[in-house]
């Protein structure tokens, strides 16, 4: 199968992959750093991605040590996807 690569995120799987993970499945995927909307264009192409296939899932930005809770607590490098 062909691997696309988002500019927006280091390595990983593509956004179609992840929307095909079994429920309760959380992705980690580092952030492209040096792309200044590499956060809010990988979140829009993520839920564009669970959309086409009919899911749902929930994001949460962070850095490597887990996500943030609650409002934004620094530069983001990290974004979780959880599979619903």
């Amino acid at each position: 199968m062909k691997r696309r690569q988002s500019r927006y995120v280091n390595g990983g799987e593509s956004f179609a992959e992840i929307a095909r993970r079994p429920a309760g499945t959380v992705v980690m995927l580092s952030l492209n750093t040096g792309l200044e909307d590499a956060l809010r264009e990988a979140s829009k192409s993520l839920k564009s991605a669970f959309t086409r296939s009919g899911r749902k899932c929930r994001l949460s930005a962070g850095t490597a040590k887990g996500p943030f809770c609650g409002r934004q607590q620094g530069v983001a490098t990290h974004l979780f996807v959880a599979v619903l």
